[in-house]
This record gives C-alpha cells, sequence and structure tokens, in this order.
C-alpha cells in the first residue's frame, strides 16, 4: 500500500479510504490511486481489509439449479448491484436440495459473508433461520417459505397463469395438461393453483392424470410430454422454462397439434419459442433481481427497518396465430 500512495502522491491513510470506501475522498484523487493500483498491480488483501473494517464485503447467493436460465439471469442483475457498491457475490449451487443448503448455511459465518440472498429449497423460514449464521441479513428470492419473517422478493405469476390457462379455453382446448417443478415450492403451488382455479371457472374438471410434478432432477421429462401427447392433450401448461426445454424435442414435433404455454425466464429462449409459437408469461426477471440486491443494500444500512415484501407481476403474452383446433 505505501508503495500506491507514493505513486499517487497521497497518504497510505488516503489509499485506504478509496479501497475499502470508508471515508470519501474527491474524485481527482480517487482516479490517482486507481491508476497507481492498476500500474503497480496491486491486489488488496481481502482478509487483511475484513479485520480492519469489520466487513467481508461478501454477499453469498443461494441457488438452486445452477444450470436453470432463471438463476443465471437473477445472479447477473443481483451482482451488477452489489459491484457498483463494492461487494462481491458468492454463489452456491444447492441442487434443489435442503439438506445440502443446511449445510451451506451451517458452513457460513458472520465473519465470512456479510449478507445472504436465498431462492430457498427449504418449506419453512424457521428451518432456514436455525441454520443460517446469526446477526446477518436475509433476503429471499424467487420462493416463499411458510413463516417467512424476512425481507422477500418475487414475482406474483397467479393472474398470468390463470389468464393464460382461460386462454386456452377460449381457444377450444378441454385436455390441458400440467407439468410443473417440485410441488413443495411456493412457486409450483401458486402455478397449479391458477392452472386448477381457470379450470373450474370454466366449466372444466381437473383431471389428475394429465397433472405431473417433478421432483427429481432425473426425472425423464420427454416421456411425460410424450405421456401427455399420447392422452390427447391439445395444450400444455408448463410450469417453467427449464422444464419446457428439457422436452423441446418431443413438443418441436407436437407443433401444429399442441398448444404450449411456458414462462420466458431468459431471453436466450425467445428466438426458439418465437419460433416454436410457444404463448409465453414472460418473467420480471432482471427487475426480481436488482430489487433484491437493493433490498439487501437497505437492510445492511438499516438493519432495524421492516420486513419488505415485493412483489413484482408476470405478463401473459399470448402468441395469437391460428386456432390448431379450427
Amino acid at each position: 500500500m505505501a508503495e500506491v500512495a507514493k505513486e499517487a502522491g497521497v497518504s497510505t491513510a488516503t489509499v485506504s479510504y478509496v479501497i475499502n470506501g470508508t471515508k470519501p475522498v474527491s474524485r481527482e484523487i480517487a482516479e490517482r490511486v486507481y491508476q497507481a493500483i492498476s500500474k503497480l498491480n496491486y491486489v488488496p488483501n481481502a482478509s487483511a481489509r475484513s479485520l480492519r473494517t469489520g466487513n467481508s464485503r461478501i454477499i453469498a447467493f443461494l441457488i438452486p439449479d445452477i444450470a436453470n436460465l432463471f438463476f443465471a439471469v437473477l445472479n447477473s442483475a443481483i451482482e451488477a448491484v452489489l459491484s457498483h457498491e463494492g461487494y462481491q457475490l458468492l454463489v452456491v449451487n444447492t441442487h434443489e436440495d435442503p439438506q445440502k443448503e443446511r449445510e451451506v448455511l451451517n458452513s457460513l459465518t458472520s465473519g465470512k459473508i456479510d449478507g445472504l440472498i436465498i431462492a430457498t429449497t427449504m418449506s419453512d423460514y424457521r428451518e432456514i433461520m436455525q441454520a443460517a449464521p446469526k446477526s446477518v441479513p436475509i433476503v429471499l428470492v424467487d420462493r416463499r417459505p411458510l413463516n417467512n419473517n424476512t425481507d422477500l422478493v418475487l414475482s406474483d405469476s397467479s393472474a398470468a397463469s390463470y389468464e393464460s390457462v382461460r386462454y386456452l379455453l377460449r381457444r377450444g382446448h378441454r385436455k390441458i395438461g400440467f407439468i410443473g417443478g417440485h410441488r413443495a415450492l411456493s412457486t409450483t403451488a401458486e402455478r397449479f393453483r391458477a392452472y386448477r382455479d381457470a379450470l373450474l371457472d370454466g366449466g372444466v374438471c381437473v383431471d389428475e392424470r394429465l397433472v405431473y410434478f417433478i421432483s427429481d432432477e432425473n426425472t425423464d421429462v420427454e416421456a411425460l410430454f410424450c405421456r401427455l401427447l399420447a392422452q390427447g392433450c391439445t395444450a400444455l401448461f408448463v410450469g417453467n422454462s427449464h422444464i419446457c426445454m428439457q422436452g423441446v424435442a418431443v413438443l418441436a414435433d407436437a407443433m401444429g397439434r399442441c398448444e404450449i404455454v411456458t414462462f420466458l425466464d431468459s431471453p436466450e429462449y425467445k428466438p426458439l419459442f418465437d419460433y416454436m409459437q410457444v404463448h409465453v408469461i414472460e418473467q420480471p426477471v432482471e427487475q426480481i433481481g436488482t430489487a433484491a440486491g437493493r433490498q439487501l443494500l437497505q437492510r445492511l444500512s438499516n438493519a432495524e427497518g421492516h420486513i419488505k415484501e415485493i412483489s413484482i407481476n408476470s405478463i401473459f403474452q399470448p402468441r395469437g396465430g391460428a386456432n390448431i383446433l379450427g
């Protein structure tokens, strides 16, 4: 640090202020310090900085499925907010396994992280509290556990899901299959409830033979889609785009014979869904991530503030076009 101070023409204390953000300095001085850091290839010692400031400047983000692009987009949005304020994001994949999540939370301590953002696999918030490090602020994202008692940011897809099924009914469909994620998840429960209510309100009984929940990552999703098509489904409500992509070969082959509604979680899926004429429910993933990052920053600055729930509506975007039922 002394070499950086000498190169920038400032005191070592000023270099410390710039690196740690512990005291404001002018833009000119900050730029001189950053230029000196770059020229000398100086790498600040994170451990030493943590000891001096009492903060690690690290936020842990627990996600249930790293292969799901929904969480990749969410991660990017959260990281953009936190990095702007000098925080690093530590991402941990819990593989949709509550025990794995519990082990990760037990391994973390307040000395290692300053905060937690969790897309939880646990059904009850009390389980999270038992495992999480004490006095570390927590923001939950995407999923609502029972007995929640902390900040929560999520999308509300209930109305959009209901609207999408009613749209299919208006187009004449009566055999509408459902494939969703783990039944215990709040997102799956919300979407199935909307699917069920839309059918009942449209005078159609729910046929349990046309309903599947995926609780195992090794499930043969293509086989489930084939089964629904063989049972005469002319439309399918697919609980998330990750499931849809797992059966995309079967669904592509069924184009013109079966209408599909699913969630648009990532812009990467849009060209394919456009080609396949999939009706989509647009998830405000980036907005959710930005709101979660900002809420955690707010909680770090005000630990005693009121618990906040932020809900952002999803939007149903029907594709239109010719009705396959004529």
